[in-house]
């Protein structure tokens, strides 16, 4: 059986407040915090990059995951690794070398994942997923929110 890990997002945090809510869920009980890193390409909005990455890092002692809805995440992943990140986890859809890229991600230090848009075929997700790394897989579609809404919320 798979062990489950809550892992919050940041994304609708409110800003202002960003330490406390760290701390609740710090308390809360959670093992990891989710950052959903959006560049307005991959995925239509834009959330933030390392700079916030670094900062959510210095306010508390959970691991990092940071989920790159990006293009291009080679060129990106050295500053996250630097900003603090536990885990990189990039999509299949963004690189046309998802093994290089994995293995990018390890060589900086840090555990490397690859998200899952169910909607993607699976022959262009197996390169990454066949080997024996990553063994983190995330998958998430809300029946409320299309899987290339991180972030919007919920409809009414």
């Amino acid at each position: 059986m798979l062990k489950q890990i809550i892992a919050p997002s940041v994304l609708n945090a409110n800003f202002l407040e960003l330490g406390n809510g760290l701390k609740a869920i710090e308390n809360g009980g959670a093992g990891l915090v989710h950052l959903d890193i959006m560049d307005g390409h991959f995925v239509p909005n834009i959330s933030f990059g390392p700079g916030i990455s670094a900062c959510v890092k210095k306010g508390t002692k959970l691991p990092l995951d940071c989920h790159l809805m990006i293009e291009h995440p080679e060129n990106y992943v050295g500053e996250f690794a630097k900003a603090g990140a536990s885990i990189i986890s990039v999509h299949a859809e963004t690189t046309n070398h998802l093994d290089r890229l994995l293995h990018q991600i390890k060589e900086l230090g840090v555990k490397p994942a690859v998200a899952i848009n169910p909607a993607t075929p699976l022959e262009n997700r197996e390169p990454g997923i066949r080997r024996p790394e990553p063994d983190s897989l995330l998958s998430r579609q809300d029946s409320r929110t299309a899987p290339d809404e991180a972030g919007t919320g919920y409809p009414d």
